[in-house]
Formats: C-alpha cells, sequence, structure tokens
C-alpha cells in the first residue's frame, strides 16, 4: 500500500484541474515518488468537460486515479468520498486552486508514521507566526494551542490516517450541510482521545481568493463554521473557541448559535 494519497475533490473547474494535475504529476514523477504516493481526482459530475480526457497529455497516468461521480452529490459528501476511495495509508485532501511549495512534500511523506491526523500550516505566514507545533489529543488542547482555528475550517490543511478517519464517516456526513464535514471528523477523534498532529511544513502557501471573491459570503460562512463545532463541544469549550483569536481584527463578528444563528455578537479580543 503506498504511503499518500493527494486528493483533490473538482467540479466544473477545468483550468485549476489541469494545471493542478500537470504541477504534481510532473513534481511526483521527476522526484521518483510514485510508488508512494497516488494522486486521486474526484470529478464530481463536471458538466462542463471531460475529466478523463485532461489526461490524455500526462506521460505516465499510473499512479493517478480518476473518479467521477454519476451525479452531483454536493461539496461536502465530494470530500468525503475522497477519503473513501484512497488507497493509501495516508489521504491528503486538496483543494484544486491550492498554491503549493511542493519542495517539501518528499519531508511529509517520511513524516506520516502513527497520528490518526496530521495538520499542516494553512500558509507559509502561519508556518512563521506560530507559536506552537505538536500533538492535540483533546479539544481543549486544540482550542488552547492553534494558533488561528480559522485554519482548521480548511480543507487542504488535512491529512487523515484512511483506516481512522473512515470511523468517524457519520459525523462528516452530518455534518456536510455545513461544507467542513472534515473539520467535523476531526473534532470527533479528538472527543475519542485521537492523536492529531500540527505539522511545520509549509507546502500550501499564501491566497486570499475566497476573501475577495464576490461571492464569498462571510456571514454564511460564520453560521457553517459555528455550526460545525458547536455539537462536539461542551458550552465552557464553545466560548473558548469564540474567544479565539480566529479573525485578525479587534473585534470579531460570530454568530450566537444557540439563539438561531440570527444574532450577531461581539467578542473583544482577550
Amino acid at each position: 500500500m503506498k504511503k499518500l494519497t493527494i486528493a483533490i475533490p473538482t467540479y466544473n473547474r477545468k483550468e485549476a484541474i489541469t494545471s493542478k494535475i500537470n504541477e504534481l504529476s510532473s513534481y511526483i514523477i521527476n522526484h521518483n515518488l510514485s510508488e508512494q504516493i497516488e494522486l486521486l481526482i474526484v470529478d464530481n459530475c463536471s458538466s462542463e468537460y471531460n475529466i478523463y480526457e485532461i489526461l490524455e497529455n500526462e506521460k505516465d497516468t499510473s499512479f493517478i486515479n480518476v473518479q467521477k461521480n454519476s451525479g452531483n452529490i454536493g461539496a461536502g459528501s465530494n470530500f468525503l468520498r475522497c477519503l473513501e476511495l484512497a488507497n493509501s495509508e495516508y489521504v491528503w485532501l486538496l483543494g484544486d486552486d491550492e498554491i503549493l511549495d511542493l519542495s517539501y512534500l518528499e519531508n511529509l511523506v517520511t513524516t506520516l508514521q502513527d497520528k490518526d491526523c496530521y495538520l499542516l500550516p494553512h500558509n507559509e505566514s502561519y508556518a512563521k507566526k506560530a507559536t506552537y507545533f505538536g500533538n492535540f489529543s483533546s479539544i481543549d488542547e486544540l482550542f488552547d494551542n492553534f494558533w488561528n482555528l480559522a485554519s482548521f475550517f480548511i480543507l487542504s490543511i488535512f491529512i487523515f490516517r484512511k483506516d481512522s478517519v473512515l470511523n468517524y464517516l457519520k459525523e462528516g456526513y452530518e455534518t456536510v450541510v455545513y461544507q467542513h464535514p472534515y473539520s467535523a471528523m476531526a473534532l470527533a477523534m479528538l472527543n475519542d482521545k485521537k492523536n492529531i498532529q500540527l505539522i511545520n511544513l509549509p507546502l500550501l502557501r499564501i491566497q486570499n481568493h475566497a476573501y475577495t471573491n464576490p461571492r464569498f459570503d462571510m456571514v454564511n460562512a460564520c453560521i457553517d463554521v459555528v455550526s460545525t463545532v458547536k455539537p462536539f463541544c461542551t458550552n465552557k469549550q464553545f466560548q473558548k473557541y469564540l474567544k479565539n483569536d480566529f479573525y485578525p481584527a479587534r473585534e470579531k463578528t460570530v454568530f450566537g448559535i444557540n439563539i438561531g444563528l440570527t444574532k450577531k455578537i461581539n467578542i473583544e479580543k482577550t
């Protein structure tokens, strides 16, 4: 069995997925990593192109696994399909538009050993500013030590041990409506005292596409995040989460999930 699957969910983003396949396959081939890494593409029934045609210009597709859903199952469910379809010990969920520094990829493969989940810094700035890299074995440890909890809801920071994470598919599918099932699964793992490790390998580079995109709705994003967190926390833990410095402004606006997800509350920086 291979060590790592790089699993990319995608839908109607031909330019992005073509570029990402070319970038990753070239690096994997040139660095002789095809025996250790599987590249998995899970297409959510794209209507604008044939995902299989993208591979026609690839020299070596032996390590590339392309799966196309028979219908669009939604983004959250497609993330979980990546975990289900991977053929390796670990699965890295990767957005098709991420900017990467692949010089750390070989170090990543050798780092993956015995943890149930690994977390990557969400960009190189985080890697420089974070004051803690190491293990979390409870939600309290995560909330106390994770430098920027907003990044805990970014798809591409998660690398799961497949045989561990498949035990938490129920929690994942129950939260797909909030778009962060991978975060819910990690929180459920922490409640079961599974070991999660934040590692200082900045494979992800800075990008601000979500926050500069006019279609990105920060209001609904806040609702989705707190809705994902709440079921796995005690009230004390949830208040601790709300006060975490997860947005760079002094005053944070979040949504009180206990009052119908409609009333804004300001949390003063502590």
